[in-house]
């Protein structure tokens, strides 16, 4: 927790500073931009990512080392968790457009600063969006496996003797599970990240500018999958 305690105390100010950098060493038509967002916005855009850490520190009972926990102790640490856990997740759209709002409100260009004008709504649809797109890839490769099983239990699986059968069967599911497993990211990773560049940087305007972006899904994927 010491360790915890020295990465939230280091950590916005060194995102700071890297966005400083990077800004200062990008520069468009001979003129440098900047990055021009204070010390004190930046721990108070990115502290509430540590919140859930700070809570099982406080709430979660402790537990002597070789000892076994109680069943009231187990209780307790279950609804924590749980609890945290939930609530983390239904804050995280808040949480990621209270940073990208700051990151996107500090760029400077010549006079002008940016700010970023997308809701907070807007980053909770995305996020619902990209949960959906989750799901259904899920459930388009759980009917991919139920299909391949159901060609197994017709063609080969008869002729099979019981303990045949089950080493199959042990064998199949954790493969499937694994294809399951790896089509979410490799879908849903590339969606998020079109839409999310889409709706941060089609949102970022100054007095006098106004920046626009046009990132696809299917372009995206099809570098994602290369990349794979």
């Amino acid at each position: 927790w010491v360790a915890l305690l020295v990465f939230m105390a280091l950590w916005p100010a060194l995102w700071r500073a890297s966005l400083q950098f990077r800004l200062r060493n990008t520069s468009w038509r001979g003129v440098r931009l900047s990055f021009v967002g204070d010390l004190k916005g930046a721990y108070l855009s990115m502290l509430p990512f540590f919140l859930p850490a700070l809570a099982f520190v406080l709430f979660l009972p402790e537990v002597t080392e070789g000892e076994e926990m109680a069943p009231e102790a187990g209780r307790r640490a279950g609804i924590v968790i749980g609890s945290v856990v939930l609530l983390f997740m239904a804050l995280v759209p808040w949480l990621m457009a209270r940073i990208k709002r700051y990151q996107h409100g500090g760029y400077g260009f010549a006079q002008q600063r940016t700010r970023l004008t997308s809701s907070n709504w807007r980053f909770y649809g995305l996020f619902l969006k990209t949960g959906g797109v989750s799901l259904a890839v899920g459930l388009v490769g759980a009917a991919l496996v139920a299909l391949v099983l159901f060609v197994l239990a017709r063609g080969m699986f008869g002729e099979l003797a019981a303990g045949q059968r089950r080493a199959l069967v042990a064998l199949v599911v954790p493969v499937a599970l694994g294809v399951i497993y790896l089509l979410i990211p490799l879908v849903s990773a590339p969606y998020f990240g079109a839409r999310f560049q889409d709706l941060l940087w089609n949102g970022t305007r100054s007095e006098k500018i106004r920046l626009g972006s046009a990132l696809r899904f299917r372009s995206l994927f099809r570098v994602t999958l290369v990349n794979w």
